[in-house]
């Protein structure tokens, strides 16, 4: 066998090496892409892992304290807001990926925070006015959900679109070009 007889099979096979290395690349890449970040579980833990729900909870409690000092409803009567199921079962994340608002700023946040007020004056006999009460509920809606909504979320819902669309056919390129050379040997 000759020097470039020998040369040219190390190029055959380098050549194989390098498509079947990028094929294999694309297609790892596509399939860490596909179940990590458009996947429900993989950013809930990421995002609503303990420590982070927990600096939440602290921050929506300070901002509550200061609530507190601007209208005469004490913080305590939002204390019953740390178990609501929109923290846990309803989040963000979940939101994110079920195609709905993710602020969490609604119509009915307001009425539960409205309620919560309502329940605690009624039940220590504080007299109060309707539309104080209306428009705390407002602000207390809003500060929840600046702790723990998402706001802007377009780019990262488009972004999980593209992946979901394209992962089949970057997997299918990939697969591809780990074949080719294969097949054409």
């Amino acid at each position: 066998m000759s020097l470039k007889s020998t040369r040219k099979i190390l190029s055959v096979i380098f050549i194989i090496i390098i498509i079947s290395a990028v094929g294999i690349c694309i297609s790892v890449a596509s399939l860490i892409l596909r179940v990590t970040f458009c996947t429900e579980y993989y950013v809930q833990r990421f995002f609503a892992s303990d420590e982070i729900i927990k600096q939440c909870k602290e921050n929506f409690n300070a901002r509550i304290e200061v609530l507190e000092a601007q209208s005469s409803i004490p913080a305590r009567a939002f204390e019953a807001v740390e178990s609501f199921d929109e923290i846990i079962s309803d989040s963000a994340i979940s939101r994110l990926f079920g195609g709905h608002n993710t602020t969490l700023y609604t119509k009915d946040t307001v009425e539960k925070f409205e309620q919560l007020c309502i329940k605690y004056l009624d039940g220590n006999s504080i007299e109060y006015d309707e539309t104080l009460v209306h428009n705390t509920a407002d602000k207390v809606a809003q500060i929840y959900a600046d702790c723990f909504g998402l706001e802007n979320t377009t780019e990262l819902t488009n972004f999980i679109s593209d992946i979901e669309t394209d992962y089949q056919n970057w997997l299918s390129v990939g697969l591809l070009l780990i074949l080719l050379p294969i097949v054409r040997l």
